[in-house]
Order: structure tokens, then C-alpha cells, then sequence
């Protein structure tokens, strides 16, 4: 039995999507729809609220603007999460949470998912993601989870909870599922149940800020990483992958429309924090860098939605 937790901008959902859970979900269920067309909760109040309305042992926390594909999909969600000390499942996540911002897909990233997106003339147009792209195994250990489909034991949550000082409408994915790791419970990828997501995000203003909330939260812990690597591995890897997140960084904000005087002492914090000397010595560039980025993000129409 599946307590579905869903936090509605309309506050109804569609007939379309209640449909297609029923005729997929393949196990008893109850829809714990949370109405925010009021904007009287964030996410984190908002699935906190969902957690104590729900009935069932097994909690699906689901996004409105998905379709489900896989047949019995909750019976696989609660034969996952009959697997010891488990944490968090999920059908797309990474191995590590590192010192500099990003997203769940900072190292090592795993996903099935298909996005989908309907062109002018109203055809839907489906991109399968897959990644490892021949799994080996139907799941994998991960650290952090993308919220778009995230399920989890109810018992989970007499240990932790949505951090509501966090606010807003971001980063409660990453922030639960690394209170649920930091607890000693292995969250995983799951590669058997396939979603649709129409969406593919706005990592706007509001998101960096999010993500810089959630790292001043999380810095005395950081860089976390799946207890499947030690300690030899991580020291090889951690430079390579912070500079690297560093990069992708910079494009999200100048691809938020921030200002170039809000994104450098961000830039610089986070170099100075995890580069070498070369790397901030580099930073002296910084402002043409910028420039750069702005003018190949804008021209590519990456910028964020304002």
C-alpha cells in the first residue's frame, strides 16, 4: 500500500494524470494531494503536511507534471523499499555532494527518465536518458536524489524531516535525502520504473540562491560521498570534480541572470575554497570569463525564463 504525497500548484489534479496512476501503479494507493494554488506552503511544509495525512507505510513523493510508464511501478517501489537501512529511491541521482554547488548530478551522475516536450505543431517528443547506459544492476547507491519521483519507508521520517527553514521551492531533495544518508540509511538509483517528465527546469535567481542556502547548511559535512568509495579514491578525484562542478557553476549563473557583481564573490569564494593556486590566480579573467558566457549562453537560448 502507497501513500502518494503531491504538492499541487492548482490544487486539482488532472484527470489525465490521476488516470494514469490508477491504471499503472498496479498495488493499493491513496492520492495525498497538497493545495498550494494559494502559495500557503513551500515544498518543505508542503510534503511535511503530506507525510502526517498519509495512511500507508510507503510514501511517494511525486511531481504533477509526470506520466508514469511503467506498469506496477508501486509494486516495485515497495519491493525496493523492503531493502535494509534503505534511505531514499529515485530514478535519477549522484554519487557525491562536493564543496561547490550544483545539483544532484555533481559526481557521477545515474538517471532514467524520459523528457518530454511538445514542438508547435503539439507533437510530443520524447528523449530517453539513461545512464549508466547498460546498468548492471536494477539499483545503485547514491547520495542525493532529483525530487521529480523520490520514495521512502514512513518510519524514515520519525528521524528527519523537511527542513523548513530552508524555504522556497528548491533543493528539498537534496537536503532530505543527505539528512537521510548523514542518519546512516543508503539511498538509491533505480533503473526498473520509467517516468516521463515534462519539465526540464528554470534554474533561475531563486534556485542559486536556494543552492547557496543549502550549502552554507550542509559546508561542515562537505564533500559527501557514497560510502562505496574510500578515502584514496575520493583524494584522486575531488579536485578534478570540484573544478569541473566550478565550470558548470559559472554557466548556471550567468544562465540566471544574475549580476556579474552578484556572481564573482560567489566565483571567488568557491575557487579559493577548492582550487590551487593556479586556479585562483586565474581569477584576475574572471569579469572577460563572464562576458563569454553571457554572450555563448544567450545565443544558444539557455538563459533562464524570467
Amino acid at each position: 500500500m502507497l501513500s502518494i504525497i503531491i504538492c499541487s500548484k492548482i490544487g486539482i489534479l488532472s484527470d489525465s494524470f490521476k488516470n494514469n496512476i490508477q491504471e499503472t501503479v498496479g498495488c493499493v494507493y491513496e492520492l495525498v494531494v497538497i493545495d498550494n494554488s494559494n502559495n500557503d506552503y513551500n515544498i518543505f511544509s508542503a510534503y511535511n503536511r503530506g507525510v502526517s495525512l498519509s495512511k500507508f507505510s510507503k510514501l511517494c513523493f511525486v511531481h504533477e507534471d509526470v506520466e508514469f510508464v511503467t506498469t506496477d511501478w508501486g509494486l516495485r517501489v515497495i519491493g525496493h523499499l523492503q531493502t535494509p537501512d534503505i534511505g531514499f529511491i529515485g530514478v535519477a541521482g549522484g554519487r557525491a555532494v562536493l564543496r561547490v554547488p550544483y545539483d544532484w548530478s555533481s559526481f557521477e551522475s545515474m538517471r532514467n527518465i524520459i523528457n518530454s516536450h511538445y514542438t508547435k505543431n503539439n507533437q510530443r517528443v520524447d528523449a530517453k536518458t539513461l545512464r549508466p547506459t547498460n546498468p548492471q544492476n536494477v539499483k545503485e547507491e547514491c547520495v542525493v536524489l532529483d525530487g521529480v519521483f523520490m520514495c521512502a519507508n514512513k518510519a524514515l521520517f520519525d528521524k528527519i524531516s523537511f527542513d523548513v527553514q530552508l524555504g522556497g521551492f528548491h533543493c528539498y531533495d537534496l537536503d532530505i535525502c543527505l539528512q537521510a544518508a548523514k542518519s546512516g540509511y543508503q539511498n538509491y538509483m533505480v533503473f526498473d520504473i520509467d517516468i516521463r517528465h515534462f519539465s526540464l527546469g528554470n534554474f533561475d535567481k531563486s534556485y542559486i540562491e536556494a543552492i547557496l542556502s543549502f550549502h552554507r547548511k550542509w559546508n561542515p559535512y562537505l564533500p559527501f560521498f557514497d560510502l562505496t568509495y574510500d578515502e584514496d579514491f575520493i583524494n584522486n578525484v575531488l579536485y578534478k570534480a570540484e573544478k569541473k562542478t566550478i565550470r558548470r557553476f559559472k554557466k548556471r549563473l550567468v544562465r540566471s541572470r544574475m549580476s556579474f557583481n552578484e556572481i564573482i564573490p560567489i566565483v571567488k569564494h568557491f575557487v579559493r575554497l577548492t582550487g590551487r593556486r593556479i586556479d585562483r590566480w586565474m581569477l584576475v579573467f574572471i569579469y572577460v570569463e563572464l562576458i563569454f558566457l553571457r554572450i555563448e549562453s544567450t545565443l544558444r537560448n539557455k538563459m533562464a525564463v524570467k
